[in-house]
């Protein structure tokens, strides 16, 4: 309703709706947008990994996060964008509520848990903790925070158990990044 109301509000002669896409069928769909002339679509969980292979290009943050929340079509060359950061810290920011020098707390570790953590950690937060059920997920966006943004200060951790809890307590900020 929001994306088509805001159509409508442009004047566009444009619908938004939703496609189901099991996860061994997305190169099909995104053959689909080519083959329909789709202008473009939003890639959520669990596919936002997964749809990289099948596109033309990245900008440079979907290529640094090898994750992308959107895709736009021009003449049937498709081309990826993760917007999941950037809309994170301008929805803080509208809040009165800056991330440099503060204590995050991200719950996830898919495709947008990457964007945001990537987001923090260049916008100056202090120290990232990762929370993630399975910790070597965690603990791979802490390896990625650090060899594409030279961000030292990630902290997987595992997301049940004491050490979580404490970062969940210490934190100024939580983002969850889950399904939930």
């Amino acid at each position: 309703p929001m994306h088509n109301a805001a159509f409508v509000a442009l004047g566009l002669d444009w619908v938004y709706v939703a496609f189901a896409v099991s996860p061994e069928r997305v190169g099909e769909a995104v053959a689909g947008v080519r083959g329909l002339s789709l202008a473009g679509l939003n890639v959520t969980i669990p596919h936002k990994q997964a749809v990289v292979e099948h596109l033309d290009d990245l900008d440079q943050t979907a290529r640094d996060l090898e994750a992308v929340n959107t895709i736009h079509n021009v003449n049937g060359r498709l081309t990826g964008y993760n917007t999941d950061g950037q809309g994170l810290l301008r929805a803080l920011a509208e809040a009165g509520a800056g991330v440099s020098g503060r204590r995050v707390v991200v719950i996830g570790a898919g495709g947008s848990a990457r964007a945001v953590a990537f987001a923090l950690a260049r916008a100056g937060a202090a120290r990232i903790s990762l929370l993630n059920r399975t910790i070597t997920r965690a603990e791979d966006i802490a390896v990625l925070l650090a060899n594409r943004a030279g961000y030292t200060a990630a902290c997987p951790l595992p997301l049940t158990g004491e050490s979580g809890h404490r970062a969940v307590a210490e934190a100024d900020i939580v983002v969850d990044c889950t399904s939930v």
